[in-house]
């Protein structure tokens, strides 16, 4: 296959080019942390079953990706390594509707199911395409231009970002999941609001409210604000993704504290008002309930934070980043399910504000 490279006299499309607001960062975990909400519903009271199986969307997302086990149903204790993205889609009745994401992130659940480690990987990753712009070719771009490039159904671009990060991470999925502009809202509404801790003062670009430096609870279009910016900070994409990812542990707590994670009156509640606008590829054979009773042992203090090592680089006319030779021993301690002992000894790769 031929590699392109995108030079200075190469243009992407305009939808690569259009900056999506990364509150997505903050959804994807969200969306499997809803599965596992239906844990408890799982447990105390199976008639919620086939109102969770019914509510969320499940789809052939992943392709040639998925890890084939070669038997119609899997009953594991992990591990277990789930691609997920964000989009900004705000079509809820069309679901194939032109979306694009710049949130991408591998799930890894250890052997045990008793913790998680979510791994952000840039949007501004520098990668080879398999299929670009006219839908044969291989191209290195921005890794969220896969989605771009994938078609015209969400299925479709989702199969070929699985393709692309399977590509440089050498990996193969358990499972997949899809989380929109919709749920983020629902979600932070139903639970009446969000704390977010401000590095630094800032005043937003989108609607010029000035948000002052520090904690404070915010209401759902405030968080979705904040959660979006990108320029007001002075590392840029780093401190967003800090926000978010602090945003995931602020909301899962709120919801644990009031009960959508246990009870099931809730958790129907819960499941009616976001399944809708979350897609899902469950492990071979499972349903919703399965993989929810599957992790329902992972609590939002039991999530660790890591960070993909890149370099900034400029490429053509790109302002792009570039994966440092450390990624690989990343992506070889995920596939090995070594990611505790080398996190140990690569401590700086842990987002450990977040942590806190």
């Amino acid at each position: 296959m031929a590699w392109k490279r995108r030079g200075d006299g190469e243009r992407g499309t305009s939808r690569d080019r259009r900056r999506s607001p990364l509150w997505a960062k903050i959804l994807v975990f969200c969306g499997v942390l809803l599965m596992a909400a239906s844990g408890g519903a799982v447990v105390y009271a199976r008639m919620l079953t086939e109102t969770v199986n019914d509510a969320v969307v499940e789809e052939d997302l992943l392709g040639e990706t998925a890890v084939q086990t070669g038997v119609d149903y899997v009953a594991t204790n992990g591990p277990l390594n789930f691609l997920m993205i964000g989009t900004d889609s705000r079509d809820a009745k069309d679901v194939d509707a032109e979306a694009r994401t710049d949130t991408i992130m591998i799930l890894h659940i250890p052997k045990g199911l008793d913790k998680a480690y979510l791994i952000s990987i840039p949007r501004d990753l520098w990668v080879k395409i398999p299929r670009c712009w006219d839908g044969e070719t291989g191209c290195e771009e921005r890794v969220n231009a896969a989605y771009v490039f994938g078609g015209d159904t969400r299925a479709k671009r989702f199969k070929l970002l699985a393709e692309t990060v399977s590509g440089f991470t050498d990996l193969k999925f358990d499972g997949a999941a899809i989380i929109n502009f919709n749920s983020f809202k629902e979600v932070v509404d139903l639970v009446g609001g969000v704390e977010l801790c401000l590095e630094e003062t800032i005043t937003s670009i989108h609607s010029y409210k000035t948000f002052k430096k520090g904690c404070k609870e915010y209401q759902a279009k405030d968080a979705l604000d904040i959660v979006r910016q990108r320029k007001m900070y002075a590392d840029g994409d780093f401190a967003r993704q800090r926000m978010q990812q602090r945003f995931v542990k602020s909301l899962l707590k709120r919801a644990e504290e009031q009960g959508y994670l246990s009870d099931p009156t809730k958790i129907t509640t819960l499941i009616e008002k976001v399944g809708a606008t979350l897609t899902v590829q469950c492990p071979t054979g499972m349903r919703p309930t399965d993989v929810a009773y599957t992790l329902r042992g992972i609590k939002p203090g039991a999530m660790t934070m890591v960070k993909v090592p890149t370099t900034p680089q400029t490429i053509g006319a790109a302002e792009v980043l570039v994966a440092e030779d450390t990624a690989k021993d990343l992506w070889k301690a995920i596939a090995d399910d070594g990611l505790e002992p080398f996190l140990a000894e690569h401590a700086d790769l842990v987002n450990k504000d977040v942590e806190k």
